[in-house]
């Protein structure tokens, strides 16, 4: 049988991009079988990929034990043709880490996250930066989940750390997301005024990609200012401050428009003050 596998694969990657998740699953699942019944051949590094792909869609689609035998698989054949302790393996490691952590599996998933780091620490790319902050909000995660508070708040801090020494776009939105997640870990604990600081500097980096033309971080930028607004109530202090930010989101909003996830924050901050 003769298949344009590159022409497969590619459809399959629309399909994740789209979130057409179930599309992207038959499609796999097609080629595998023909695989396992010898139809076809591929080379190990095509079935990587393949296997990869498919764990990553289960993950989504929350089967993660069935996610978890796709990644093993793919760490098999992996090695089968190399034991270098690569970004390739460090990017499967997380991915398993994450599917322990979803099934309640805390050691596992905190020992892939570990080993994670260990290999993205010695690597100084932009790409793998954001690979080993992300990791470490997972792990920060984790640590939280286990009530390891402090050990979580460090692992935040150091993916703040790691991404506050590049200008990189792509950091950039990595930056927002951790500083999310710190001003989120500060709310919880009632640290209001320390919270809305952190929302505060988010707000500051996501206005600068607005700026640039990049409406697609509008949603983001209007859910901080949400997060924002209610913090820097609760803590009592430049409630002034408020007038200004909602001028700031009716001209944000008269400019770019509003869609289903932007409407939802801005119902949100209707819900604390008037906008």
């Amino acid at each position: 049988m003769e298949l344009n596998l590159e022409e497969l694969f590619r459809d399959i990657s629309k399909a994740v991009e789209s979130h057409n998740f179930q599309e992207a699953l038959d499609k796999i699942n097609y080629i595998i079988n023909l695989v396992d019944t010898n139809e076809i051949e591929v080379d190990t590094n095509f079935l990587i990929n393949l296997f990869d792909t498919r764990s990553f869609v289960l993950t989504i689609m929350g089967n993660n034990q069935q996610a978890l035998l796709d990644i093993n698989r793919v760490i098999e054949e992996k090695n089968s043709i190399s034991n270098e302790k690569d970004d390739q393996l460090a990017k499967l490691l997380i991915h398993r880490g994450l599917n322990y952590f979803y099934l309640g599996d805390f050691d596992s998933s905190l020992n892939d996250f570990n080993s994670a780091i260990e290999i993205l620490k010695t690597s100084q790319t932009d790409e793998n930066s954001i690979k080993l902050s992300q990791t470490f909000l997972n792990r920060g995660a984790l640590f939280k989940k286990q009530g390891l508070k402090n050990e979580a708040l460090e692992d935040i801090n150091r993916a703040i750390s790691i991404l506050n020494k590049s200008n990189n776009p792509k950091q950039a939105y990595a930056l927002i997301n951790a500083l999310i997640e710190k001003g989120l870990f500060l709310m919880e604990e009632e640290k209001f005024f320390e919270s809305a600081y952190n929302f505060n500097i988010a707000i500051s980096k996501s206005r600068e990609l607005i700026n640039n033309e990049n409406s697609k971080i509008l949603s983001t930028h209007i859910r901080l200012i949400y997060y924002w607004i209610i913090t820097t109530l609760a803590s009592g202090k430049n409630q002034n401050s408020t007038t200004q930010m909602l001028l700031e989101v009716r001209s944000l909003i008269s400019k770019y428009g509003v869609n289903e996830e932007i409407k939802y924050w801005l119902d949100k901050i209707g819900e604390v003050i008037n906008i």
